[in-house]
């Protein structure tokens, strides 16, 4: 994972890493087909690089709804095309409505894990997501057939980090559509769900609590309760 391989670079230790849980059981697909959307949850600070997908869809002229609120959301709806529409802040039950019916969840960020990510996918639908961070282990591409050649692919990996890449990965991704099951997208995103990251917890605990009783006693140099 990439939290591990960051473990291992700058502190050189090997880890397991559990996964923080999905309520992936709230979100669901609808059964129908999806709108001609895509769809941006954003945050509005600069990692987010929701500017990225901004300016994609300037060039693709596709309709991409943007939710969410954040520090830099004025500045830049007002410089966005008309194609590119912005909800601000939406509940749960919206979010959810709008996962099931957005054709892909555009994901321009690099993130540790990505929930978002996992919630589309729980939608049944599939990520366009910059390659790197969490996007690694929470969507399987179908444009990389060495990693996914034992799993569905659940979406689509674009680098670098740039409006041109993006655009490129979802024309990309509509030449590519029907490669992509809403079935197989919802089975990949229920194992974040909560009951494996339970299950996960209690294993890592477990295996600790044994760990520390089988150790023996660290000893003080000038422990001289015993005779060597």
């Amino acid at each position: 994972s990439a939290i591990s391989d960051r473990i291992a670079t700058h502190y050189g230790r090997t880890s397991e890493v559990v996964w923080p849980p999905v309520d992936v059981e709230r979100i669901r697909p609808n059964a129908l087909p999806p709108d001609d959307f895509y769809l941006l949850v954003g945050g509005f600070v600069p990692y987010k690089c929701e500017s990225i997908a901004i300016e994609a869809f300037r060039s693709l002229k596709r309709r991409l709804v943007v939710v969410g609120e954040g520090p830099m959301r004025n500045r830049l709806e007002t410089a966005a095309p008309p194609n590119v529409e912005f909800l601000g802040r939406v509940d749960d039950a919206e979010l959810a409505d709008l996962y099931a019916r957005c054709r892909a969840l555009i994901y321009p960020q690099e993130e540790d894990f990505g929930i978002v990510a996992v919630e589309a996918q729980a939608a049944g639908r599939p990520v366009i997501a910059f390659g790197r961070g969490g996007a690694r282990d929470t969507v399987v591409p179908v444009n990389a057939p060495g990693i996914s050649a034992n799993r569905e692919p659940t979406g689509i990996w674009f680098a670098p980090q740039t409006s041109k890449a993006l655009a490129e990965a979802v024309v990309y991704f509509e030449e590519n559509e029907s490669a992509l099951s809403s079935e197989a997208i919802r089975k990949w995103a229920k194992r974040f769900g909560r009951d494996r990251f339970r299950r996960e917890l209690g294993d890592q605990i477990r295996n600790a609590v044994d760990g520390s009783r089988q150790a023996p006693p660290a000893r003080s140099p000038n422990d001289r309760s015993r005779r060597d």
